[in-house]
């Protein structure tokens, strides 16, 4: 004998909608309660980021110091520039033509990553050099006297491999740099393009640009 379902009464309906409601209300208040907390708590986390990247590491306040003259936070990973620096050195008649390649994906194969930057130094300063610039003549090709040999060198320096000086170097090399015991130092115009390459890398690892540039007189001495 199979028995019917009883109809439900419409108080009955009332009193579940009535429960249902103050269950999603309920939910919803806990809802509205947790995204306040996590609201809360992201902005804490942005007013820590924002002190701590405006201080240094001394933990100094850094907010009145210029820009340029402020603290660096300490990053959580080390981190190096990837960047090569190849100097190529033309020498003629005691006048150096330097042309400067930087590179800032040297595991990259072309241009397609990053294209290549281009710098020459003039007046021990470095400048950026348009690729499609005609080049200034040689000395003995524009003064019309016979034509005197040239010396050529070129060195490359990988900015990311500074390490700790365990040797000191006669040369212009930098032995943060170049000390390697493969190093050759006995070609004086080989170790002035690894002493600009390292000059410059310096200059990287600061942060700063480095057109603009003044190299040291002791690099060309």
């Amino acid at each position: 004998m199979s028995s019917t379902p009883q109809a439900i009464t419409f108080e009955q309906l009332v009193k579940e909608c009535g429960d249902l409601y103050s269950t999603l209300q309920a939910t919803a208040e806990k809802v509205k309660e947790d995204f306040a907390a996590m609201q809360v708590a992201v902005e804490k986390i942005i007013a820590e980021q924002e002190e701590k990247e405006n201080q240094g590491d001394s933990g100094i306040p850094q907010g009145d110091v210029p820009e340029e003259k402020k603290e660096k936070a300490v990053p959580l990973w080390p981190m190096a520039p990837m960047v090569q620096i190849a100097v190529a050195i033309v020498e003629i008649e005691r006048t150096h033509h330097i042309t400067i390649v930087m590179d800032t994906t040297p595991y990259e194969f072309g241009n397609r990553a990053a294209p290549n930057q281009l710098f020459q130094v003039k007046n021990r300063t470095v400048m950026r050099k348009n690729p499609l610039e005609e080049e200034d003549p040689f000395p003995s090709a524009s003064s019309g006297k016979p034509k005197k040999s040239a010396k050529i060198a070129s060195g490359s320096t990988q900015v990311w491999t500074r390490q700790t000086a365990t040797r000191r170097l006669r040369c212009k090399c930098n032995p943060a740099y170049h000390g390697d015991t493969r190093c050759q130092h006995h070609d004086k115009l080989m170790c002035m393009a690894h002493g600009i390459g390292a000059a410059l890398a310096e200059i990287i690892w600061q942060g700063q640009p480095v057109e603009g540039v003044v190299l040291p007189d002791d690099l060309f001495a």
